[in-house]
């Protein structure tokens, strides 16, 4: 037994190599930040939109509808984009604002009202860092408390490090962290919230003080991601059953008490939740071509175990739990003989003696917080499979899961202690074999999991869009839809004025692309992402793929909605200033697309 010094001692190693540990992490993914990140995800960029436009959520109306309308042809000064993403002097710590947005979005309000707050602190500035920021600093929160918890489950220091570097070096982090959003901070609270109930689990501390910070991490993370309400619920139903069996009834009324007046609680701080949940129908576009629930199921599982480990799950059923069954068939088949053959040698005897042993204290103490951690999981990922069209989304579907992953690691390590402690002379090595296990999973993880969120530019030619832009620029930029505006924002902040459309409606504009100032440099921006259907749409006897899952067919009156690049630069030449012609400029990527820069040249 070690002394009560020797246990300081050891957590004081622990805590500094956990220290270690994270230093590393974030230098790690602050790396990939800095060399990589070169563009946004249309929801980066809004969310500093969201936190800092003085009652203007969108660039485009007030509302998704008025916002996404192919119509929406609109002129933008270089001023209005810049005060779109940032505070002003005179509008710093609005904090009505960001709750007026907030209502019009589709997330509660706590991760802008904390954007806007650090955007307050420098305003008139526009800085990823102000972002990414938050993001650091909810990681070092997940990692400690991942840590804590893990440590009073797995009960070894050990284990606790192995649960804390898989998580923290894997590629899911990775991509989590250098993404611009909330859900960093709703994987850290989800995992604070989980920390809560295993020392209620556990009996630490007094009853009355823990529920008080469960309610606090409750409302806290009701009012960071709605999801979250799914997950407490879940775990809140868990928790009620575990009181009610284990016959602590006190325990379980004042804990559902508790709990039903905190998730309440946010519905009536900002009651837009219930509309955001119920119905508003963002994330479920494209219903006609949603995956079934038990594929999407699949799917979810699929980008979970791949951010972690590298692996990945059909989505579609491969009838590969048959040949589990048959394996198990065979080695019990080969185990029987076996069994009856040494049946009467000491060392069969001596090796099935401490199975069953083993196997019985397994059971005996088997710790039911890793049920309710698969509970709750699968419970998410059926939440999400449920509302997110993953056809659509496909591989950002990984955004609504990653605060479960931190939680299905420590799972997936308890799991594997219990298993590997039932086998004889191997209990013993279990850090070690685990230990093995998290690096083959870590560098699996960064060879077969994309890394998503970085947004290369690629650029091509003289340049890209920044390089063009002064205070005497104009642009006209022909977008696949005018709320893709947002992704332009940072980049156009120089100048004078934009004038944005679809690509689908330029021959409509034609009267606005002339207002253009002619004593500015101009350039005319084309969105060719867009632009490709047509060719698809030609060589494909009228067929297009959308989203890379579903084949939209249209009839020959389609055809002038998809226009190709020639069209609309022939369109310009005729048409709209027949004096000039447009000059290639360059090229770069927009949230993955191509975009193509024209000089406007006399």
């Amino acid at each position: 037994m070690l002394t009560e010094t020797e246990k300081k001692q050891r957590l004081s190693k622990s805590v500094i190599i956990l220290a270690l540990l994270i230093v590393l992490q974030i230098i790690m993914v602050t790396f990939v930040f800095v060399t990589k990140k070169e563009n946004y995800h249309s929801d980066e960029p809004w969310s500093y939109g969201l936190a800092n436009s003085y009652y203007q959520p969108f660039l485009f109306g007030d509302t998704h509808d008025g916002y996404c309308h192919l119509n929406a042809s609109s002129w933008l000064t270089g001023e209005e984009l810049h005060n779109y993403l940032t505070v002003q002097k005179g509008e710093r710590f609005s904090f009505g604002s960001v709750w007026y947005n907030q209502e019009l979005d589709v997330h509660p309000p706590f991760y802008y009202c904390m954007l806007h707050f650090i955007s307050s602190l420098f305003p008139d500035t526009f800085s990823n860092w102000f972002a990414y920021s938050i993001n650091i600093a909810a990681m070092i929160v997940c990692q400690i408390f991942l840590y804590k918890s893990a440590v009073r489950l797995c009960k070894s220091e050990s284990l606790a490090l192995i649960a804390c570097a898989i998580w923290g070096f894997s590629q899911g982090v990775l991509n989590l962290n250098v993404y611009l959003r909330m859900y960093s901070t709703l994987t850290a609270v989800a995992v604070v919230f989980m920390y809560c109930h295993v020392r209620l689990y556990h009996s630490e501390g007094g009853f009355r003080a823990n529920m008080i910070k469960t309610a606090l991490v409750t409302l806290i993370g009701a009012m960071t991601h709605h999801y979250f309400l799914a997950f407490a619920f879940i775990w809140a139903a868990c928790f009620c059953f575990y009181f009610l069996f284990s016959k602590k009834f006190t325990e379980m009324f004042r804990y559902a008490y508790t709990m039903l007046i905190t998730v309440m609680l946010p519905l009536l701080i900002f009651p837009a939740t219930i509309v955001h949940m119920f119905f508003d129908n963002v994330l479920n576009h494209g219903a006609d071509y949603k995956m079934p629930l038990i594929n999407g199921l699949r799917a979810c599982l699929s980008m979970i175990v791949n951010s972690v480990s590298g692996a990945t799950v059909s989505v579609w059923s491969t009838g590969s739990h048959r040949y589990v069954v048959i394996a198990l068939v065979a080695l019990l088949a080969l185990f029987i003989p076996l069994s009856f053959l040494f049946r009467k040698e000491e060392w069969f005897k001596s090796f099935v003696g401490k199975a069953k042993n083993g196997i019985v204290h397994m059971f005996t103490h088997f710790d039911f917080m890793l049920l309710f951690i698969v509970i709750s999981s699968v419970f998410c990922m059926i939440a999400v499979a449920l509302s997110v069209n993953i056809n659509s989304m496909l591989l950002y579907t990984d955004r609504y899961l990653f605060f479960v992953m931190p939680q299905l690691v420590l799972a997936a390590v308890l799991a594997a202690k219990y298993v590997l402690s039932v086998i004889p002379k191997i209990s013993k090595a279990v850090p070690f074999i685990l230990s093995a296990a998290a690096c083959v999973s870590i560098v699996c993880s960064h060879l077969y999991c994309e890394q998503r969120y970085v947004f290369p530019q690629n650029i091509t030619g003289n340049g890209d869009i920044e390089s063009t832009c002064t205070e005497n620029t104009s642009y006209l930029l022909l977008s696949g839809y005018p709320w893709q505006m947002v992704c332009y924002a940072d980049k156009l902040f120089d100048c004078d004025e934009v004038f944005v459309c679809s690509v689908y409606r330029y021959r409509e504009n034609t009267e606005q692309f002339r207002k253009i100032d002619r004593s500015d440099k101009c350039y005319i921006l084309i969105d060719n992402e867009e632009l490709a259907q047509s060719e698809e749409f030609k060589t494909g006897g009228g067929e297009v793929n959308k989203d890379g899952n579903s084949t939209i067919h249209y009839n020959a009156e389609a055809f002038n909605k998809f226009p190709s690049e020639q069209d609309i630069i022939d369109h310009f030449e005729q048409t709209v200033f027949p004096e000039s012609h447009l000059e290639f400029y360059g090229s770069e990527e927009i949230f993955g697309g191509e975009v193509r820069i024209y000089e406007l040249v006399r």
